[in-house]
Formats: structure tokens, sequence, C-alpha cells
């Protein structure tokens, strides 16, 4: 029984090495795509609360890839196309007087860039009350983002 006990103590001693060792390497893979998409989020959860999406269109390629589920920029928009649509629909947001507080819940990241879930309440276009969970895909080329891909739909308020 103790041979079992040290064995298994062994095995489990290897396996928290073998993930301690691969931490770091996920970690140096990661701040590349990760830290460019973080920056372009820090600007885009600042644009809603501001309204000045500058900052944000400065961190996008001039082909841009923009997909949006609603309204009048609904639809998945590519190239020289899709990034018209994106500083469109940045600057009516930004002259409408659409604000949003968001918090970012969770952060995946992917080889082509992060997928962030986030939580927003404030007002946007006709939605006074908005209060949403929204999934953001951020898709990186080089030091700057390729793509914009929104998910989201209202949840009712609890009674």
């Amino acid at each position: 029984m103790a041979a079992i006990v040290l064995v298994t103590v062994g095995l489990l001693s290897s396996c928290a090495e073998a993930a301690t060792e691969r931490e770091p390497a996920a970690a140096e893979r990661e701040p590349a795509a990760a830290a460019v998409a973080d920056r372009a989020m820090d600007r885009f959860v600042a644009a809603w609360r501001t309204g000045d999406w500058q900052p944000f269109l400065d961190t996008t390629t001039p082909e841009f890839s923009f997909w949006f589920p609603i309204g009048p920029h609904v639809g998945r928009h590519e190239d020289t196309t899709g990034q018209q649509k994106l500083s469109e629909w940045a600057r009516q947001n930004g002259t409408s007087g659409a604000r949003l507080e968001s918090v970012v819940r969770s952060r995946e990241v992917t080889e082509a860039g992060v997928i962030y879930q986030t939580e927003a309440k404030g007002t946007a276009g006709p939605a006074l009350g908005y209060d949403n969970w929204e999934v953001i895909v951020l898709t990186v080329s080089g030091d700057r983002i390729s793509g914009l891909h929104e998910y989201w739909g209202s949840f009712p308020s609890p009674a």
C-alpha cells in the first residue's frame, strides 16, 4: 500500500511539474496577439464609455472584417468595406450619445486573437435601458486588429 501511495505521489508531482513547465511556454506564446487585442479591447471599452472612438479605430487595419448582429450595420463586412462599415458604426455610436459601461467577464486567447465575454449596461441606440451580454472576437494581424465579430443578445432582468 505504501508503494502505491509513493508511486501516486510521484506521478502527481511529475504532473504538477509538467503543468508548471508548460505555463511559461503558453505565456510566452500569448503576448504577441493577445497584447494587441487587449490594447484594442481597452480602447473599445473606453470608446463606449466616452464616445471617443478614434483611439480604437487607430488600432485597426485598412482591410477589416466587421460582423455585427443587428441594426443598420448588420452583416458580415470584409476588406475595405468592413473598415468603412466599422468606421460608420463607431462614428454613429460616438455622435448618438450611446454610452455603455462594459466589464470583461472572461477572455480566451486563440491562434488568431482573443475572444471576450462582456457584460454591458447603459444606453445604446433606441435602448435606453441597455443591459446585454456579448461575445466579442478580435482577430489580430501584426500589431493591429483586423477583425471585430460581435455576437449578443439581451437577457430579461430577474423578476
